[in-house]
């Protein structure tokens, strides 16, 4: 693996998508905050993979223009820039405990609940998926 530091338009959506109250704007000063804890995990990452001690550069001023930007990315670029800040801040043991890797999961939840929200029910009821089989043959068989 090749570790670097993401850019802070990465870390400005992760944040963003991650501090997202349900259908509204985050605060910039929740974005801020949830910024700089990821940028910090990111130069964890980064020091630990190359035995090196850098500290995070200067944070751009965050605005609720950039929010609103990265709300309105298009969804391949939202988690694009999720799994690649993911991919370079897991570097060492502790980061799956981590609030960084915590913000990575609820950015991922926002995204699938913007993209397929629940249609009122939770669960199948039994026997749904035999209403729909239609016999036919299933792609992933066709991958092995």
């Amino acid at each position: 693996m090749s570790a670097y530091i993401v850019s802070d338009d990465t870390a400005i959506v992760v944040a963003v998508w991650a501090t997202k109250p349900d259908r509204a704007l985050p605060t910039v000063a929740d974005v801020t905050a949830a910024y700089h804890e990821l940028v910090a995990e990111n130069y964890i990452s980064v020091n630990h993979r190359y035995r090196e001690n850098e500290g995070p550069h200067p944070a751009p001023k965050i605005t609720d223009g950039m929010i609103m930007a990265a709300m309105d990315l298009a969804p391949g670029k939202v988690n694009g820039a999720i799994r690649n800040y993911n991919y370079q801040a897991c570097e060492t043991s502790e980061y799956p405990a981590s609030k960084a890797a915590k913000m990575v999961a609820a950015a991922g939840k926002a995204l699938l609940d913007r993209l397929a929200p629940i249609d009122g029910h939770w669960g199948l009821d039994e026997g749904e998926l035999a209403k729909l089989d239609c016999g036919a043959v299933s792609l992933m068989s066709l991958i092995k």
